[in-house]
């Protein structure tokens, strides 16, 4: 079944990124499309064998798009799996009534994605009316989403009570139906509530405005706060608030969304994020002296700007933390790096833009060389046992000069790490026989190996781990469930670190 066509029609780009690389190692041929126009324009010259449709799409929605799909006697053969992230009662149903072959819940699950897709193609060669596999364990992304859904939560109902409700009902509506669906699923039975009983008032104001819907997000909005507050796992950990308790962060780059964004994350956290404006109209470093970090995004073209303005000063005294598009990191051969702390590859997280934000109050960039020379290629070791995350990380570190050898234990890692000599180590925290941590620990214990950059793979219920692997000499972090481009862009970012280290020390 290998080379089979596969499209994925989502409008949500880390979806898509990451089901496209796991299908596309394994053997499959994938195209993408961001909403159902762009679908159909891909179809005229694109045959898959199956089709994987989120539900909720701008425009004609993805249900709309199946039963167009299926009256075409074109495509009427093609296999498609609804997916959504919403999980609302009756969905499946839906799905089914509109000519779906199957059903999927975000967040997919990496470890059994490919073999639920795998699946679908073989039971309907075999079996056109077969059950449909049940989607995976969602809870590895549970954590992340949390956080990022009651910040923005509080935000959006924030700003429909201050504004008056005076966006589309259909807008609103949209957003309601996200809450009353995600609520339950990250474990907030309330607010699935509220939201369904708020999508009732908004149902009924097409034809004159209900005065209970103003309180109704005011309401909402409260259960938001009161989940960042007091869920039984907090969102942000107790030693991170103390570490950005009162700090002061600059904003370069933003748009308005966004910066209320990043501002409701740092809120969490005792501190105060503020929009510099831009440095391209005029902006100094005085303005910059005055925060004790700066997030600086450069997705956008106002955002780069900015960059070129900042590196261009002489001495850069705050910390940057880099917002960047993958395509702007890869293409520059990490250049943009250079005058960087840490960065984070968009779309970003809540809760890691602020772990990445505590770790580096009080550090100052360090330029690197303009170009470090190598005489040979150099070499990872990836230690995990996840045969997926091998099959991620491989092909991507080849295309860009890496050697790269897996083991998928702690033994085997220090076997290799003591034969081999590695440039760098990307070392799950959790292994058989040895941990990660226990190999770290061993490995900074030997003479010689200070210089070797190791990576920590962690899941979020390891965050606390993270902070002891700092102490034990980890160089960097990522946190599973990961994108592939940001870890590979982290591993070649410590290859230039050590080509720099030895170079100075040479």
């Amino acid at each position: 079944m290998a080379h089979e066509a596969i499209l994925i029609i989502d409008d949500h780009p880390a979806n898509v990124k990451l089901a496209r690389l796991l299908l596309m190692n394994a053997g499959y041929d994938v195209r993408t499309a961001g909403d159902s126009m762009e679908a159909l324009e891909i179809l005229r010259s694109f045959s898959p064998r199956l089709i994987l449709m989120d539900i909720q799409l701008p425009g004609m929605d993805g249900l709309q798009l199946t039963r167009r799909l299926k009256d075409d006697p074109t495509r009427c053969d093609s296999i498609i799996v609804a997916l959504t992230a919403y999980a609302m009662r009756g969905d499946e149903e839906r799905a089914k009534a509109a000519g779906c072959d199957g059903y999927m819940c975000k967040p997919i699950n990496t470890r059994t994605f490919v073999d639920q897709i795998r699946s679908y193609l073989e039971k309907s060669s075999e079996q056109p009316g077969a059950a449909i596999p049940e989607c995976g364990d969602p809870n590895d992304l549970l954590r992340e989403l949390r956080n990022g859904f009651l910040v923005e939560g509080v935000e959006a109902s924030r700003r429909y009570v201050e504004n008056d409700c005076h966006e589309g009902i259909e807008a609103m509506r949209r957003v309601v139906h996200h809450w009353a669906g995600m609520g339950g699923t990250l474990g907030y039975p309330e607010i699935t509530k509220r939201a369904r009983e708020l999508d009732n008032l908004l149902e009924a104001s097409y034809g004159q405005w209900q005065p209970g819907v103003l309180q109704g997000f005011a309401e909402i909005r409260e259960l938001f706060a009161r989940g960042i507050r007091d869920a039984d796992e907090p969102a942000v950990p107790l030693d991170m608030v103390e570490n950005l308790t009162s700090k002061q962060v600059g904003l370069i780059g933003f748009s308005d969304s966004e910066a209320a964004r990043v501002r409701a994350a740092f809120d969490q956290v005792h501190a105060t994020a503020r929009d510099l404006g831009a440095l391209s109209q005029g902006l100094g470093m005085e303005a910059m002296r005055a925060h004790d970090l700066i997030i600086l995004n450069t997705c956008t073209e106002e955002g780069i700007r900015c960059w070129e303005s900042v590196v261009a000063q002489p001495l850069l005294e705050k910390p940057v933390l880099l917002i960047s598009s993958r395509t702007a990191l890869l293409d520059s051969k990490l250049a943009l790096l250079d005058h960087a702390v840490d960065f984070i590859i968009a779309p970003w997280d809540s809760e890691e833009l602020l772990c990445r934000a505590r770790r580096m109050i009080g550090q100052r960039p360090k330029p690197l060389p303009a170009a470090v020379e190598r005489n040979s290629k150099p070499l990872v070791v990836i230690a995990d046992d996840d045969p997926i995350i091998h099959s991620l990380l491989v092909p991507m570190l080849i295309k860009l000069g890496v050697d790269t050898f897996s083991v998928h234990d702690g033994q085997e890692t220090l076997d290799a790490v003591r034969k081999l000599s590695p440039d760098v180590l990307v070392l799950d925290i959790g292994m058989p026989r040895m941990s990660g941590m226990s190999v770290l620990r061993e490995i900074r214990k030997v003479q010689g190996n200070r210089t070797l950059q190791i990576l920590m793979f962690s899941v979020r219920q390891q965050q606390n781990d993270i902070g002891m692997a700092f102490a034990y000499g980890a160089n960097d972090y990522a946190v599973k469930p990961f994108d592939p481009e940001d870890v590979t862009v982290r591993v070649m970012r410590l290859v230039r670190h050590l080509a720099a280290s030895l170079s100075h020390g040479s």
